[in-house]
């Protein structure tokens, strides 16, 4: 079953309809230009289907939200597949990112699997560029896999694998940014970690716990943010 839908009240309702006909009016300002191939046209087109999706998944519209998503990644694909460039690239994969974000909303790990993997199949081919705005959704996309993968029978095996490339990826983007990604790495060692501890798997749950704690202990060090300090009692109490 679905999540339900979110009652919204009056104001958040009025303020719903509003946005909601802002982008579907843009959206019909720019299909001319958009159906006669305008680069430009096309990809605010584009942008505006995946904010109308954004929107409907935000209030639990769901199946709503999946057709604009997909209607947004189709298109963006047609421009892809004729510049194949890093900006339009990183654009698709986001909306495919985005729509796998629906997906597991509505409780699909297969369909969100695969919008990740094509996902991935993009930002893959962009990897050696070295811009660390695709390469941390690609990490993240890793971890997102794991949990698809964790959900879904035949796919199992392949979870630990998602998780582990995830995790040196992020960890990489990190050393190289000057610890830009550090709570990604954080929170993600500590989700692989309930992971493990779900599957009843303990020793491989404490060490990415232990890693978690490390991390967070060296930014406390160094930063002395009060929130570093709560994830390493939080995880020793854990632990």
């Amino acid at each position: 079953l679905l999540p339900k839908p979110r009652q919204l009240n009056e104001n958040q309702k009025k303020v719903f309809d509003i946005a909601e006909k802002c982008f579907k009016n843009a959206i019909g300002y720019t299909m001319p230009n958009a159906r006669k191939g305008s680069g430009r046209h096309v990809e605010f087109h584009t942008s505006c289907m995946e904010a109308l999706m954004i929107l409907h998944s935000a209030v639990g519209n769901y199946e709503t939200a999946v057709l604009f998503g997909k209607d947004s990644v189709n298109l963006s694909k047609a421009v892809y597949d004729k510049a194949d460039d890093k900006v339009r690239g990183f654009r698709l994969a986001n909306q495919m990112t985005a729509l796998a974000g629906v997906y597991t909303f509505m409780k699909n790990p297969q369909l969100a699997m695969e919008s990740l993997e094509d996902a991935n199949f993009v930002l893959e081919a962009h990897q050696n560029d070295g811009d660390l705005k695709s390469g941390a959704m690609l990490a993240r996309n890793y971890i997102s896999l794991g949990s698809c993968y964790s959900a879904i029978e035949e796919e199992k095996e392949n979870a630990e694998e998602s998780y582990k490339k995830g995790l040196e990826l992020m960890a990489e983007l990190n050393d190289k940014s000057d610890n830009r990604m550090v709570n990604d790495v954080i929170q993600s060692y500590i989700f692989v970690g309930d992971y493990y501890q779900r599957a009843d798997k303990m020793s491989e749950a404490k060490a990415h716990y232990n890693q978690a704690m490390k991390v967070a202990s060296d930014m406390f060090r160094v930063t002395k943010q009060p929130r570093y300090e709560a994830i390493v009692k939080q995880l020793e109490a854990r632990i």
